[in-house]
C-alpha cells in the first residue's frame, strides 16, 4: 500500500511482527490493529477484517458491493461481483472460503431487501437458504453449505470427529471440558476470520434449530479473538438455555470488561439484552427489566441513528452473527 514495514511499524511493533501479520502466523492485538489501521489511513476497517494482502483487497471490494447493495446499484454490484469472484478462479482454499462464505450472506441479504437476484444465476450460487428463510430445511441447508467451506481449510472438520465429540449426548460441563482437552489438531487450531465467522454462523443455525449442545460445541471450538463480543453473546445464551444461566453470566463478562469500549453502541445493546434473557432465565425479573430500561433508553435518547423501533429490537434473534 506504498508504505515500508519499518515506516508502518514505528513505534508501534517491530518490522518483523509486520511480517508474521502478513504472514498469519501472528495476530495483532486490538490496540495495534487500531494504530496500524490508522497509520495506514484506514480507519473504516474492523478488527476482524485484517488477514493478508489479497484478503484485504477482498474486504474492500466486500465493502463496496454492500454499499452499492444499499443503494440499489444493481449494474454496479453486477460489474464489483464478476471482480469478486475472479479472484477464485485459481482455486485457493481460503479464497474460495472467504467468497464463498460472503456469498451465502449477501444473498441471504438481497432477498431480504427484496432486490432483483436472478443475475446470481450466472455465478452459480446457491441461494436456497435465503429463500427458505428460517424454515428447517433452510437451516440445515446453510449448515450444510457453512461446512463444505469450512472443510476447504479445516480438514480435521470431519462428520468422524463430529460423531466422537456427540455434544448432543454430553452436559454442558463436559462439552466445555472436553473441547479444552479434546482432539489435538481441534485444540490447537489457530482459524483464520473467514473459518472463525463460518464456525459461528454454524452455531448460530444449530440454536435457531434448538441444537444448542452442538452450536456451544461449535462457539467453544471457535477459539480467535475475532469479534470476541458474538462469540461470549452466543455461548453464555447457549448455557442460559441449557439451563446454566450463571455459567453464561460468568462467560459475558469475560467480554463485558476490558475492551467494551471497543463495542459499537449496536454490540453493547445486544449484549444488554442478552444480560436481560439471562436474568429472565434466572427468575430475576427486576434484573432483566433493569437492563430492558437502559435498552430503553439508549433507543430514546438515539431513536434517528437506529434503523429499528425498540420493539423490532427486542424481538430479533439474540445470537450474533460475525460480518
Amino acid at each position: 500500500m506504498g508504505i515500508t514495514q519499518e515506516t508502518l511499524s514505528e513505534d508501534i511493533v517491530d518490522p518483523s511482527t509486520i511480517s508474521r501479520y502478513e504472514s498469519g502466523s501472528q495476530m495483532p492485538t486490538r490496540k495495534n490493529f487500531r494504530l496500524l489501521m490508522e497509520r495506514l489511513g484506514a480507519k473504516d476497517y474492523s478488527y476482524g477484517d485484517f488477514t493478508d494482502a489479497e484478503t484485504f483487497i477482498l474486504v474492500q471490494i466486500r465493502k463496496n458491493i454492500c454499499n452499492a447493495m444499499k443503494t440499489g446499484n444493481i449494474d454496479k454490484v453486477e460489474d464489483m461481483l464478476d471482480t469478486f469472484l475472479s479472484y477464485t478462479e485459481n482455486n485457493d482454499p481460503d479464497v474460495l472460503q472467504y467468497v464463498g462464505f460472503f456469498m451465502l450472506v449477501f444473498c441471504d441479504e438481497v432477498i431480504a431487501r427484496d432486490m432483483r437476484y436472478g443475475y446470481l444465476d450466472k455465478h452459480k450460487i446457491c441461494y436456497a437458504y435465503p429463500v427458505l428463510r428460517r424454515t428447517d430445511n433452510g437451516m440445515k441447508e446453510q449448515i450444510n453449505e457453512l461446512q463444505i467451506l469450512l472443510k476447504l481449510t479445516c480438514k480435521w472438520y470431519t462428520s468422524e470427529l463430529l460423531a466422537a465429540e456427540n455434544p448432543e449426548g454430553r452436559n454442558v460441563t463436559d462439552i466445555f471440558n472436553k473441547v479444552k482437552s479434546g482432539n489435538e489438531r481441534m485444540k490447537n487450531a489457530v482459524f483464520t476470520f473467514s473459518e472463525q465467522r463460518i464456525l459461528n454462523a454454524i452455531g448460530v443455525n444449530l440454536a435457531r434449530s434448538r441444537k444448542f449442545k452442538s452450536a456451544l460445541f461449535h462457539f467453544l471450538i471457535n477459539s480467535g479473538n475475532v469479534n470476541s463480543y458474538a462469540r461470549q453473546n452466543n455461548i453464555a445464551l447457549c448455557c442460559a438455555y441449557l439451563g446454566k444461566p450463571e455459567l453464561g453470566l460468568s462467560e459475558l463478562k469475560k467480554c463485558m470488561h476490558g475492551f467494551i469500549a471497543d463495542a459499537d453502541m449496536m454490540t453493547v445493546l445486544g449484549l444488554y439484552k442478552t444480560i436481560s434473557r439471562i436474568f429472565a432465565h434466572k427468575g430475576c425479573r427486576s434484573d432483566a427489566e433493569k437492563y430492558i430500561s437502559m435498552i430503553r433508553t439508549v433507543f430514546d435518547i438515539h431513536r434517528e441513528e437506529i434503523n429499528m423501533s425498540f420493539e423490532e429490537f427486542m424481538i430479533s434473534s439474540d445470537f450474533m452473527q460475525m460480518y
